[in-house]
């Protein structure tokens, strides 16, 4: 049993090595990406939104510039995102509301946030908190808006303070209390 125990071990620090060396590397080579694919497709969500960082970040430069390198990051972002990686819907989100190498797409981008806010990521929840408000890729809803504001931030900050101060004084005292009810009992149901 302690054999089996140290082989497991030693695996892992081998695994974590190559995974580590891959994120580290500065080359965005095809020969690079297929070297992080195959360490990537046997780890866990989490490695697979770091190989998703790894192409949208350092390789596409945060730019239109390469859209094979925003393909490449997106299809590990998806596959950390299916596992539940909050983190990669929200950078699902990101993708689609900018049109990193898709085509601009506020609902499906919407969907994402959803799902990262369920989860309690908060600037997920502060992005439909906007889309709300502006009814970009959903329904315009002030209530619904207010809540996933209240809800991303439960200690207000001055932004938040004043996003809240200007959604009330669009809102009637009965949106407020129901949006307030509604974030209590999303609180409630999520306590994290």
């Amino acid at each position: 049993m302690k054999f089996k125990l140290v082989v497991l071990t030693g695996l892992f620090f081998i695994s974590f090595s190559l995974m580590a060396e891959c994120l580290d590397s500065s080359s965005c080579t095809d020969e690079n990406y297929n070297k992080c694919k195959l360490i990537a497709e046997k780890e866990s969500e989490s490695q697979k939104k770091k190989i998703g960082e790894q192409f949208f970040l350092r390789c596409s430069g945060g730019s239109e510039r390469n859209v094979e390198d925003y393909k490449k990051s997106l299809k590990w972002y998806q596959q950390g995102a299916r596992l539940g990686n909050k983190e990669s819907q929200h950078a699902l989100g990101f993708i689609y509301e900018k049109g990193f190498g898709v085509t601009k797409n506020y609902a499906t981008a919407a969907k994402w946030y959803l799902k990262a806010a369920n989860q309690g990521y908060a600037a997920s929840q502060r992005m439909l908190a906007y889309f709300y408000q502006e009814g970009i890729g959903v329904t315009q809803d002030y209530v619904e808006s207010y809540m996933w504001e209240n809800i991303s931030n439960p200690y207000g900050n001055d932004f938040d303070n004043k996003f809240l101060y200007w959604l009330s004084n669009n809102m009637t005292d009965q949106q407020i209390e129901k949006a307030q009810q509604r974030a209590r009992d999303w609180l409630n149901k999520n306590k994290q």
